[in-house]
């Protein structure tokens, strides 16, 4: 699938899938085993210069590339009355936000969750609510510049 996107939208330079050596084939072994017809992605957003955990997770705003990029990915959808597939994200209460990413890519649905568009709690060192979305996904995304 990371291959197909790639390819489909024409990114150039095209995605990194990690440091290792091993990390783009393993990725795609994972994706032939794991045949799915409904993903979730969590999609975390780190800005220039940050390099710790606490920084990224204190984000709350999106910069027009990654704005762009989220774009490519899918729609931006309300999650409140949202029928398709969910993800695990609230579409009853806005407990896990107001909006989301979603597609239906060659019959998989796919559902981001987008670590920017997840509530935004300043008083919660822990980012529970970003930790359990994004980093507990079955695929994790980093957008960095």
């Amino acid at each position: 699938m990371v291959r197909s996107l790639g390819k489909e939208v024409n990114i150039n330079p095209p995605l990194t899938l990690g440091q290792l050596p091993d990390t783009p084939e393993e990725l795609l072994k994972l994706d032939q085993v794991f045949i799915k017809s409904e993903l979730k992605v969590g999609m975390i957003y780190v800005q220039e210069g940050q390099y710790n955990e606490e920084e990224i997770l204190d984000n709350n705003d999106n910069s027009l590339l990654f704005e762009e990029f989220l774009q490519i990915l899918g729609d931006k959808i309300r999650l409140k009355g949202f029928d398709k597939y969910k993800g695990g994200l609230d579409t009853v209460h806005d407990l896990t936000g107001l909006y989301s990413v979603y597609t239906n890519w060659r019959g998989i649905e796919i559902m981001f969750h987008v670590s920017t568009l997840l509530p935004y709690e300043k008083h919660d060192p822990q980012k529970v609510s970003y930790l359990l979305h994004c980093y507990f996904s079955y695929t994790f995304l980093e957008f960095s510049r």
